[in-house]
């Protein structure tokens, strides 16, 4: 269900004092859902820089989205932009910048997307992370940093 604005207006016609009320209501109602768009299949040095970003849909008031890799909070360096929905809702958005390592592989990265009405209501998506890393081969007697 989308934010929608209800107006109601109320009148009386008298001749001697006439009367107008108008009221306006505005439904508060959560995001539906969250997607996380970006390159999933990633080459993992620890230098590179991988770009993720967590939209939601339509939601009043507007969405917190909180990231989490495996089940653990991660912040975020980047601020969370709105735009304009439909029916005066809020579409959310916001990037989460990693630069993984290839320990990293099969990584579980969630966004969440709820607000502030509807605290048990929250938005859902996630990813597991495919990553390459560069192969090599090691003589007797060398060391090589390992990424």
């Amino acid at each position: 269900m989308l934010p929608k604005l209800h107006l109601c207006v109320c009148s009386q016609v008298n001749f001697s004092c006439p009367v107008l009320s108008v009221k306006c209501f505005i439904i508060s109602v959560p995001p539906r859902f969250a997607n996380i768009s970006g390159n999933r299949t990633f080459y993992a040095n620890g230098e590179n820089e991988l770009i993720l970003t967590c939209r939601t849909d339509d939601s009043n008031p507007p969405a917190n989205i909180s990231w989490y890799i495996n089940g653990q909070p991660v912040a975020s360096t980047h601020l969370t932009t709105e735009e304009v929905g439909q029916y005066g809702g809020k579409q959310t958005s916001q990037i989460l910048a990693l630069k993984p390592t290839r320990d990293m592989d099969g990584h579980a990265v969630e966004c969440r997307a709820s607000n502030s009405g509807f605290r048990d209501n929250v938005a859902i998506d996630a990813i597991v992370l495919d990553l390459m890393c560069k192969c090599f081969s090691l003589r007797f007697g060398e060391r090589k940093k390992m990424l």
